[in-house]
């Protein structure tokens, strides 16, 4: 491959709705997420590149927490763990699936030693949770699961294996979209789909798009499904009532409500004093836990990058951060130095949250975020 920084894999994390390698649509080439709507593909790109892609099927329905406990065991192999705390608090069962591992020496010297990770739409909002959890693990969790039961995920520290993060387009502080079903037009709206879900989630549709709802009991593994077994919408009522009765955390339009967002998310994800976050893009909206750094907290005298695409707030002064805006018009880095100078095990994050959320303008950003995760001169 060319020269780069880094050769760290690329792990692309969907949206909401959205799929990935273990869903058929997307393994057969029908209707690959990360070139759809757009002309080209580019999980071969970057393979042709030299780069190790994955991009994991984590759910389209599931919630941050629960799709970083999958992406857990993605990584490393074995069976997901939601914590227990977090399972009996939340009302649905503890474990999930077992996956082989497609990473199990993460964190060792050599290619695998670190990540670097992109999240699309409501993939934003996972990175965060993912990057939270791998810093600061779950006290929750710490305090109220015996030790030899815990998740190494819960326990934290782990920082060190995500070299870059990254949110295309994301729904990091919520979308008003979300916010105007409110609560009791989020219960209704998931009611429908969970109601849907339920129709068609023992029958062999479940290999195009998993819908991944087993462990709310609405649906068995993908693997266990036999035949054409239509259901009655109502066959699963109670567990679909026990999804919705969580109107904030651990229900995934909740999650993207911007009230909600501010209220109990942001403010318990933790930055930890590894994690950098540069800001970039337009029309990006601050939160309270997850700032931008300021001059006072940025290392060897880096300063952030703010305004309008296009605009350079600090003329002449070095700006690693590189993205497209809006427009798909690329921020390139300014000044002598293009790589960020970063602790070693700091998370890197770009937070792009542009007035466009579609996918095509989240694929423009990732072209170009990827070539920085690399950190190609």
């Amino acid at each position: 491959m060319g020269q780069y920084y880094n050769n760290y894999p690329l792990v692309l994390l969907s949206g909401w709705n959205g799929w990935g390698e273990h869903d058929s649509i997307d393994a057969k080439g029908q209707f690959p997420y990360w070139n759809f709507f757009t002309s080209g593909d580019l999980i071969a790109h970057l393979e042709e590149k030299g780069f190790e892609v994955f991009h994991p099927s984590l759910g389209p329905w599931n919630s941050g927490w629960d799709r970083a406990c999958i992406l857990w065991a993605y990584l490393f192999g074995g069976r997901v763990d939601y914590g227990k705390v977090h399972a009996e608090k939340y009302g649905h069962a503890r474990y999930g699936r077992t996956y082989p591992g497609v990473l199990k020496d993460l964190g060792q010297e050599g290619p695998h030693k670190k990540i670097n990770i992109f999240g699309h739409s409501f993939g934003g909002p996972t990175v965060k949770e993912i990057a939270n959890l791998f810093v600061n693990g779950s006290e929750e969790e710490r305090a109220g699961t015996p030790a030899d039961e815990l998740s190494p995920l819960f326990e934290g520290g782990h920082g060190n294996l995500i070299h870059s993060a990254h949110t295309l387009s994301g729904v990091n502080n919520g979308t008003a979209l979300a916010s105007m079903f409110g609560k009791r037009g989020a219960k209704i709206f998931y009611d429908v789909l969970l109601g849907i879900n339920t129709v068609i989630g023992d029958t062999p549709l479940m290999r195009g798009v998993d819908l991944m709802t087993q462990q709310w009991g609405i649906m068995p593994e993908v693997e266990d499904i036999t035949g054409w077994n239509w259901r009655s919408p109502f066959a699963k009522a109670a567990e679909i009532r026990n999804y919705n009765r969580n109107d904030g955390f651990d229900h995934v339009m909740h999650e993207m409500q911007v009230e909600v967002v501010q209220t109990e998310i942001n403010p318990n994800q933790k930055e930890g004093d590894t994690v950098l976050r540069p800001a970039c893009g337009r029309h990006h909206q601050r939160s309270r836990q997850f700032r931008h750094p300021g001059p006072q907290d940025e290392p060897d005298g880096v300063r952030r990058r703010t305004g309008h695409v296009g605009h350079d707030p600090h003329p002449g002064t070095p700006h690693p951060e590189v993205c497209s805006g809006t427009r798909g018009r690329v921020l390139g880095a300014v000044g002598p130095e293009r790589r960020l100078r970063q602790p070693e095990g700091s998370v890197r994050s770009h937070r792009c949250s542009a007035g466009r959320r579609h996918l095509g303008h989240g694929f423009l950003q990732a072209r170009h975020l990827v070539q920085h995760a690399g950190g190609k001169p």
